[in-house]
């Protein structure tokens, strides 16, 4: 994004920025600062809210400067749109369902074609109970890019979750057809199945995934409870942990995972560990591998992120 800024925008940003300065002398001087001080003074502003990854900040100003269309760089109307995508990002990793709708549907307005971001605004309509409307934006993204697998796992997942199998079915074969040999894109079937009570159909899957991707850090945790919970082999279990910790130290749901393995016994629960990882870093670092995300946003008792650090 900061490359981004440089060529695209700096070359307005630093005019603007010493316009802003001459303009606050005039607005202090005489009380009254001109509509080109004006816009200068916003742009500056918007420049400091995104040093801060401060999005809804970035908007609120340039808003202002956008009010005259005729006289603004497209460059300025783009980081406008592109600062609308990314708070959508931000409320949906908040749990901000509602706000990040709205941002979605506000990119949509000018970007109706954007895959991710058609995805997502069906996700966060799924987790405020608009289930249709989740459903039509996932087919909508289907549409869009037929052979991305992404689609299709996010409209399976509803139908999972809204307890039409029939219907999901379908849309996991062809996601599994489209992402080739993506161990996770099994993964995430699994935990799909898995969180609807089916640990049968979820092995099935987690065993799939493993042999695709063995050092695959989902397919290791996962792998990992097949062999505790089902196989009842906490040897093994804790050999695909290792491995997973190895590859993500400090996984702090990992390794509480390790610690109950020796404890645990047939019979006992059988908790669910959240695989989602966040890594350090602003939005962009993480939001382009959905796939991993999907089955975490889209489960039923999602709460939001702070549950899974």
């Amino acid at each position: 994004m900061i490359r981004w800024i440089c060529e695209n925008v700096l070359a307005f940003i630093l005019p603007a920025g010493l316009a802003a300065v001459f303009g606050f002398t005039v607005r202090t001087a005489t009380g009254i600062l001109p509509e080109s001080l004006d816009r200068a003074w916003h742009v500056t502003g918007a420049a400091f809210c995104e040093i801060r990854h401060d999005h809804d900040g970035v908007i609120r100003n340039l808003a202002t400067v956008l009010r005259n269309r005729d006289r603004v760089p497209e460059a300025v109307r783009s980081w406008h749109d592109e600062s609308m995508r990314r708070s959508g990002m931000q409320k949906l990793m908040e749990g901000d369902f509602a706000g990040a709708a709205a941002r979605f549907g506000q990119y949509l307005e000018r970007h109706p074609r954007h895959y991710l971001v058609t995805v997502n605004r069906g996700i966060a309509l799924q987790k405020l109970g608009d289930v249709e409307s989740a459903r039509s934006l996932f087919t909508r993204a289907v549409e869009l890019i037929p052979e991305n697998h992404d689609a299709y796992l996010a409209r399976g997942h509803l139908a999972l979750f809204t307890d039409r199998l029939e219907e999901a079915r379908p849309d996991y074969e062809r996601a599994l057809e489209r992402s080739g040999r993506l161990g996770p894109v099994r993964v995430d079937i699994g935990d799909a199945f898995r969180l609807a009570g089916d640990w049968e159909t979820a092995s099935t899957f987690y065993r799939a995934g493993s042999a695709m991707d063995p050092m695959d850090p989902f397919s290791l945790v996962r792998m990992a409870e097949t062999a505790l919970y089902l196989d009842g082999d906490r040897f093994r279990a804790r050999e695909y942990l290792d491995l997973a910790v190895n590859l993500i130290p400090g996984w702090e749901s990992v390794l509480l995972l390790k610690e109950r393995i020796g404890t645990w016994s047939p019979g006992d629960a059988r908790p669910y560990v959240p695989l989602v990882v966040i890594p350090p870093g602003p939005i962009e670092s993480w939001e382009m591998q959905p796939s991993r995300l999907l089955v975490e946003w889209q489960r039923p008792e999602w709460r939001g992120y702070a549950d899974h650090r």
